[in-house]
């Protein structure tokens, strides 16, 4: 849903099929190709703290706005949410945004190859049963330069989502404070069943 606030100030909100989506990225960059289809601006506002941009040619760029993380200990209830050949893994850091239903990031350490972080058995009711974050799994492969993620809101309605761009503004922050690298690859992975 696209409403038009002023010129360049526009309000747009996004939905699964179940419920309205705080932050979609996909979402935002098609709203914003539809307002440059109908609009002289190359320049607007979205939910008064997005801008998108569209360049002389015809790319579409959204800034969003930097979601701090703030780091916490792993909570206790994540000691059964990952399993993987019915061994437990648990992260070795965790982080949230100042929003209570916001995100809640989980990192694992690096040993875990690709095909093993791909397979972890998230255990989705434990997510439903105690946040109202989203949920972002990452890892980050320092030999690679690969950061992986997994993206999981079932409370919202989605099991596990691969295109988590929205999410980049809080886990850019994250890794800016807590991972010390200049340049990264980001491998968004889905667990190996949904693919």
């Amino acid at each position: 849903m696209v409403k038009s606030l002023n010129d360049d100030l526009y309000d747009v909100r996004c939905f699964n099929n179940k419920n309205a989506i705080q932050c979609c990225g996909h979402g935002m960059i098609t709203a914003a190709k539809v307002i440059f289809s109908i609009s002289d601006s190359s320049r607007v506002t979205i939910n008064n703290n997005i801008i998108a941009s569209l360049n002389d040619d015809g790319m579409i760029f959204l800034s969003l706005p930097r979601l701090s993380a703030q780091m916490l200990s792993p909570p206790d209830w994540l000691e059964d949410m990952l399993l993987f050949n019915d061994k437990m893994c648990l992260p070795s850091h965790a982080a949230i945004t100042d929003k209570y239903d916001g995100y809640l990031l989980l990192e694992l350490e690096d040993k875990l190859p690709v095909d093993v972080f791909r397979g972890l058995q998230v255990d989705l009711k434990l997510i439903c049963d105690n946040t109202n974050r989203a949920v972002v799994l990452i890892q980050f492969d320092r030999v690679k330069q690969h950061l992986y993620t997994r993206y999981f809101a079932p409370q919202y309605g989605v099991d596990e989502d691969s295109a988590t761009g929205s999410v980049m503004s809080f886990v850019g922050d994250y890794i800016e404070k807590n991972i010390n690298v200049q340049h990264l690859k980001l491998v968004s992975v889905l667990h190996k069943e949904a693919i």
